[in-house]
């Protein structure tokens, strides 16, 4: 074998284990089309094809299938065989990944306290991009992921619960005379936040969630307003203009500094089945820093799972 072959078979591994070119460029980092030259490429060196190119996407061949389960121990016996070789993380390397709400909504407001605590400098990175980091390549320490639990792969720790509920300012809720019992929102002005989730039980859509509390929307003929991130979402609930579906990692901020209230009291909060875990490889050897950001986190994240249990019980029901 050419050691000019191996982006090609991780290319090939990565397309079977993930389904489709575009994942698999996600996790490399690289272009759909070069993970497409990459297959083409083994595929000439081969002289026979690994996927048949459908309109629903690539489906592997019988050799393909055959030789799934090797690439994928060969695959792990690299990562573990650079591990083996590594001198160990530089000591004050500190290289997340995270969803872009953990990025924008939770994490900076903390990051300067662990910094000063930390006691010497450190080399950070933060990463927000969507695409799903294979971190067994090296390229970051931690990933910080809304995800069931994570596989036998990865070390984790389970961090933030995943609550979701509608919110709106009390001047709007006054308005629109919002509370508890109130069962019909037909006509009320809300928006939908359409961001990329894979949680089952996530709901974005506002009769999803009428379906759910026992609520009645009915159709007016009027647009919803759609956006694609919640932090513009938020702005426009926060400017009293209409009422979202929020995770409650995203807008508690707003709630306990009154910007925000729960219209429809704490009985409407959501739990769903998904959480955020911050993962990292089993194999990996963590340093001091790499420690201490891991146990700093952790306890961030339950004194922040206590204070919301905590709020919430002091809202109406």
């Amino acid at each position: 074998m050419r050691l000019d072959h191996l982006n090609g078979l991780r290319a090939v591994e990565a397309v079977l284990r993930l389904g489709s070119f575009r994942a698999a460029a996600d996790e490399i980092g690289v272009t759909t089309a070069a993970i497409g030259q990459r297959v083409r490429g083994l595929e000439d060196a081969l002289g026979q094809t690994l996927f048949h190119r459908t309109a629903t996407g690539p489906v592997p061949t019988d050799a393909a299938h055959r030789a799934a389960p090797h690439l994928a121990e060969g695959m792990r016996a690299l990562a573990t065989g650079y591990a083996a070789l590594d001198a160990g993380p530089r000591a004050n390397r500190l290289w997340l990944t995270m969803t872009q709400a953990l990025a924008e909504h939770w994490l900076p407001p903390l990051l300067p306290r662990f910094l000063m605590e930390a006691g010497e400098a450190v080399d950070l990175r933060v990463d927000t991009s969507p695409r799903l980091v294979d971190l067994s390549s090296g390229e970051f320490d931690f990933g910080l992921r809304f995800c069931p639990p994570p596989g036998p792969d990865l070390s984790s720790v389970p961090l933030m619960r995943s609550l979701m509920a509608p919110v709106c300012t009390a001047d709007f809720a006054r308005r629109y005379g919002l509370g508890p019992g109130t069962s019909d929102i037909t006509g009320i002005p809300a928006l939908r936040v359409n961001a990329p989730n894979s949680d089952p039980d996530w709901i974005d859509d506002w009769d999803g969630w009428c379906r759910q509390s026992g609520r009645t929307r009915r159709p007016v003929g009027e647009p919803e307003p759609v956006f694609s991130h919640y932090a513009s979402g938020l702005r426009m609930a926060q400017a009293g203009v209409s009422m979202m579906i929020s995770g409650l990692l995203t807008s508690f901020d707003s709630l306990r500094d009154g910007r925000l209230i729960l219209p429809f009291g704490a009985g409407s909060v959501i739990e769903t089945r998904y959480r955020t875990w911050l993962v990292w490889p089993r194999e990996r050897r963590l340093s001091p820093v790499q420690r201490r950001f891991r146990d700093w986190v952790t306890a961030e994240a339950e004194g922040f799972n206590a204070e919301v249990a905590d709020w919430l019980a002091a809202q109406p029901a």
